[in-house]
């Protein structure tokens, strides 16, 4: 079983009127005999093999966000460092 993000969109991190419609699933966080858990509730009438669309929530667009960030920061420290080691090789040789 698959879940997708029900986004057309992802760069946003609201849903639009069309995402909503495409929304059949939601998570509901629930206790069972004093046990918490997380459980995949139909908001939608879902057809055989039809694809699971739901929406992961602000949290999980601010870590995509965050994670791309680092991601490209990581890669503007690699670049830094290169340039200062070949600027030094330049100045032995």
């Amino acid at each position: 079983m698959l879940i997708n993000d029900c986004r057309k969109d992802i760069e946003k991190s609201y849903l639009n009127l069309d995402d909503k419609h495409r929304e059949n699933i939601k998570f509901v966080r629930a206790k069972i005999n004093g046990y918490p858990g997380i459980f995949v509730v139909t908001c939608n009438n879902i057809a055989t093999g039809q694809e699971l669309m739901a929406y992961y929530g602000e949290q999980y667009h601010v870590a995509i966000k965050n994670y791309q960030l680092d991601d490209k920061v990581k890669k503007g420290i690699a670049y830094s460092l290169k340039k200062q080691i070949n600027e030094q090789l330049d100045c032995i040789v």
